[in-house]
């Protein structure tokens, strides 16, 4: 087999990530999030997972008026 473990979990992972993703911009500042320290990494999540939320119940509203 000449196929690395590195590749069976990373580059199929990231071959999976660019295959569903639109902007390959935000595939590449997901890098980036996954190299920062724990602190930093879970606080842009938790920025993002606000804007997510936020941006969801702001369609709700719209569908439901």
């Amino acid at each position: 087999m000449d196929t690395t473990v590195d590749y069976i979990i990373n580059g199929a992972t990231e071959a999976k990530a660019k295959a569903q993703l639109k902007d390959s911009k935000v595939l590449e500042q997901f890098k980036e999030v996954d190299s920062l320290p724990d602190t930093e990494k879970n606080i842009v999540l938790k920025v993002v997972s606000a804007l997510i939320r936020d941006y969801k119940t702001s369609l709700s509203y719209k569908t439901a008026s």
